[in-house]
């Protein structure tokens, strides 16, 4: 269920942080009765937030009124969206819905002309109509009327309607084009760790060698490799360790044959983005096809853990009355005590750290409270580190005190063997990440990294994982002390799944990922 009131303020809250942001004002007709519908929240922020972008970049320094209108058993919620810009003449008003088509009145501003026709998906999706309307006095208002939830024959937003289940294909074919990342920097020559056969020749008609290149601690993803060895004792591994971005090179800017076989990564965006783009292969076996729908992104694209992001602490530093258990309390904890906490809070530095981008900009979907938490650490000189290995051995030495939005699973490893921390899964909600394995399409052992994704998922590839490794196991069935069922009794509140899919691709969005590390950097005081 979302509810269009808090969604709404969220956006508002955060378009009116810009520096160029002109007043805007949200309003409520009538005051009572309630916002609500079934709908895709991540797809409806992108769709009201290019459209509100759009009024504040055309309607220049004149305010910028919005107002919600509660649905009935009549009718469903309405958002209109209201600027004193030029407005489209209108005979344009019907082409600007299409892809790239931005009208005369946009010339020289700033834009990709996918906006509206991403929101005209959206609305398609959730059976919505969105209209365009000149506004008395001159300007444009842009109306999105959603259906009466009492009309489920008539497409409201009941149950999951069809328009919904065609979401993440229309809006996959949107942004297919609209996503020129490019990462920066040189694919980097760096030296594999080389784990040999064990015995035995190769196979009649060539050897076995594997070539992981993954964003993953090797000592992490050792026990994966060796155990898988011990199955498959004539395979050689070669194993690259790399950061996101030149994990993502390593795919797309590598020239041919010098492409890995298998690709594990923790930026499941990125990962996304991979199989959007075309450079990875196809694969289905019995044990892709049992994983749930969010770990397995068009049998391309595979999950096979858990990893929550957490609050990770100092136990001797941080007394038991100052503990955060949700993001309001650390928001608090470091307005109220600046002076003890001033540059001894660690977070992931969003702009080099592929995991770190994709929290940061869930969060924002998630919670009206994001940008004030930002500003809190900002306010508070927060340290930023690439990695949560490098924030936790800061936390354990004392060097920092707490650490938002680390990988619980990192975290939970280094407790186990001793490290005296403590690991809050937040009460408000816990994000879920999953680590990802695909296949480059210009792999030159396929079937041997399909033979390495099933081991990943098989009961025993799982119960290393459980048993042996930083990360949890996604399989139920397993023990251990990082299983699924461990996780579950550890959460303490709502579980946030960041499942694999085209919604991932939105803040991909070069213009969109400027823009947020923008803001990003200006709430951290950052030049």
């Amino acid at each position: 269920m979302v509810d269009l009131d808090a969604l709404l303020r969220q956006i508002v809250q955060q378009m009116a942080g810009r520096p160029d942001a002109p007043p805007i004002a949200l309003a409520r007709e009538p005051a009572e009765g309630d916002a609500l519908l079934h709908g895709d929240p991540v797809t409806l922020r992108e769709a009201l937030t290019n459209l509100l972008d759009n009024a504040v970049k055309y309607g220049g320094a004149n305010p910028v009124e919005v107002l919600v209108r509660p649905g009935t058993g009549d009718y469903g919620p309405l958002v209109e969206i209201a600027d004193r810009g030029p407005g489209i003449p209108e005979g344009e008003k019907s082409k600007v819905f299409e892809r790239f088509n931005r009208g005369r009145q946009s010339k020289g501003i700033a834009g990709s002309g996918l906006g509206l026709s991403i929101a005209a998906a959206v609305a398609e999706a959730h059976h919505a109509a969105l209209s365009l309307h000149d506004r008395p006095g001159g300007g444009l208002v842009v109306r999105l009327e959603f259906p009466a939830p009492a009309q489920p024959g008539e497409g409201a937003a009941t149950g999951v309607p069809a328009g919904r289940r065609l979401l993440p294909l229309i809006l996959l074919l949107l942004l297919a084009v609209a996503l020129p990342l490019s990462v920066a920097g040189p694919v980097r020559a760096l030296e594999p760790v080389l784990y040999p056969a064990a015995s035995g020749p190769p196979p009649a008609g060539g050897t076995e060698r594997l070539r992981i290149d993954a964003a993953t601690d090797r000592p992490a993803i050792e026990p994966l490799i060796r155990d898988f060895q011990r199955e498959n004792p004539t395979v050689t591994i070669e194993f690259r360790e790399m950061n996101t971005g030149e994990l993502y090179n390593s795919v797309v800017k590598r020239a041919a044959g010098d492409v890995p076989d298998l690709v594990i990564s923790s930026a499941s965006g990125l990962q996304v983005k991979l199989v959007n783009d075309g450079h990875a292969r196809r694969y289905s076996s019995p044990a892709t096809q049992a994983l749930p729908d969010w770990a397995n992104w068009r049998s391309a694209a595979f999950g096979f853990t858990q990893e929550p992001a957490a609050i990770v602490y100092n136990r001797d530093l941080v007394p038991a009355e100052d503990v955060p258990r949700s993001r309001e309390d650390l928001i608090h904890l470091l307005r109220d005590r600046k002076e003890r906490y001033r540059g001894r809070v660690v977070t992931y530095n969003v702009e080099e750290s592929g995991i770190g981008y994709l929290f940061a900009t869930q969060d924002s979907v998630l919670t009206s409270q994001f940008w004030q938490l930002a500003d809190a650490l900002g306010e508070n000189q927060a340290r930023q580190m690439c990695c949560t290995s490098d924030m936790v051995d800061a936390i354990e030495r004392g060097e920092t005190y707490i650490g938002y939005n680390l990988l619980g699973s990192y975290a939970r490893e280094r407790q186990i063997h001793g490290a005296h921390i403590g690991i809050v899964l937040p009460s408000d909600y816990t994000l879920v990440m999953t680590r990802v394995a695909l296949i480059p399409q210009r792999a030159s052992a396929p079937e041997l990294a399909g033979r390495f994704i099933d081991y990943l998922l098989s009961e025993r590839g799982q119960s290393v994982v459980a048993g042996s490794t930083a990360f949890y196991s996604i399989q139920p069935t397993v023990g251990g002390p990082m299983s699924a069922t461990h996780l579950q009794e550890e959460m303490r509140g709502p579980t946030q799944r960041i499942g694999l899919g085209p919604a991932l691709l939105v803040f991909m969005d070069h213009l969109k990922r400027a823009r947020f590390l923008q803001q990003w950097k200006a709430f951290l005081h950052q030049p």
